[in-house]
């Protein structure tokens, strides 16, 4: 059986949010869980971690995805059908 409040964020009130902020905002790096912060009942905010930075670099990610099949230098057609040099 699942149990749905693993899934749910953690709460708390605007005065412990500001009687704590930091470490409020270092435990949520550190877990990755979001923390929901309430005043009188009604949500105010929601703290998510940052993202993870990816390992991929972004320049030469896609290196060796793509192979080149046939004459990329010469033109596509020959150039007797070019109009420009008619």
């Amino acid at each position: 059986m699942t149990c749905y409040l693993d899934f749910m964020p953690q709460t708390v009130t605007l005065t412990e949010f500001e009687a704590s902020c930091a470490d409020i905002l270092h435990r949520a790096r550190e877990s990755g869980e979001e923390v929901m912060v309430f005043e009188n009942g009604q949500p105010l905010a929601q703290v998510l971690p940052l993202p993870k930075k990816s390992k991929v670099p972004l320049l030469g990610a896609m290196a060796g995805t793509i192979s080149i099949t046939g004459d990329i230098i010469s033109p596509a057609c020959d150039e007797s059908d070019w109009e420009v040099l008619r």
